[in-house]
């Protein structure tokens, strides 16, 4: 009887030597993960990190067509940004920067009017002599892409003088000859103006004191436009 309660006693301890060695099996974790719920932040402008940006002004025959940063991504040829920018802008079908010659802007192709008209570039003002796939844009820099016949019937840049009541549109820079630009189309805070055959627009009185909006259009007779437009966001101080 003593040799089976000591057989007993010893298989006990067995089993309990063999619980006590053997690794606990975790437990399912059966909590749900953090869900965040919260949509993403969407923009439909390129976005711009820490490698900088430069500003992209597209300016149509009839329109603007897009005014804001681009971001400078791993090449800083303008070629290389453009047809970056035409992959991540669904507004904006640019055809040609592979070729580094710009051939056509959404439904804009050059030569529409039979002459010289097309895509032409200034950067930081000034007309590059090289083509975009030459041209090397730095963080800060402003460039325009813009449609017209610079080399043909001609293109004003105009600049402005406003003494009073009387408002001078002219040109002086190397892109067009200096002079006065007649008949053109000036809107100031929603009001139409046009200058004489001398580039003077008389207002009936001084404008208030403050900012003020300014816009401008020049046209041919058949549709060309023969002036570069201000920016949108184009104001000016009195």
């Amino acid at each position: 009887m003593k040799r089976i309660v000591t057989l007993l006693l010893a298989l006990v301890l067995v089993s309990l030597a063999l619980v006590a060695c053997t690794e606990p099996e975790k437990a399912e974790d059966t909590t749900s993960p953090d869900v965040t719920t919260e949509s993403p932040d969407i923009t439909t402008e390129p976005i711009v990190d820490g490698r900088g940006a430069f500003t992209l002004r597209i300016e149509g025959n009839f329109a603007n067509l897009y005014y804001g940063p681009v971001a400078i991504g791993d090449s800083n040829n303008l070629k290389d940004l453009l047809a970056e920018f035409d992959k991540v802008n669904s507004k904006i079908n640019i055809e040609g920067e592979e070729n580094a010659y710009i051939t056509k802007i959404n439904n804009e192709a050059g030569g529409a009017y039979g002459g010289w008209d097309g895509w032409c570039v200034l950067v930081n003002g000034e007309s590059p002599a090289v083509g975009i796939g030459d041209i090397m844009i730095n963080e800060g820099d402003e460039v325009v892409l813009y449609y017209g016949d610079p080399w043909g019937v001609g293109m004003a840049y105009p600049e402005y003088e406003l003494e009073g009541t009387r408002l001078l549109f002219y040109t002086s820079t190397a892109l067009s000859p200096a002079g006065t630009v007649a008949y053109i189309k000036v809107t100031i805070d929603g009001v139409e103006y046009h200058s004489d055959e001398n580039g003077m627009i008389t207002l009936e009185k001084p404008l208030a004191p403050g900012d003020h909006t300014m816009q401008i259009e020049l046209k041919a007779e058949n549709g060309l436009c023969l002036a570069l437009r201000y920016a949108p966001d184009f104001t000016f101080s009195t």
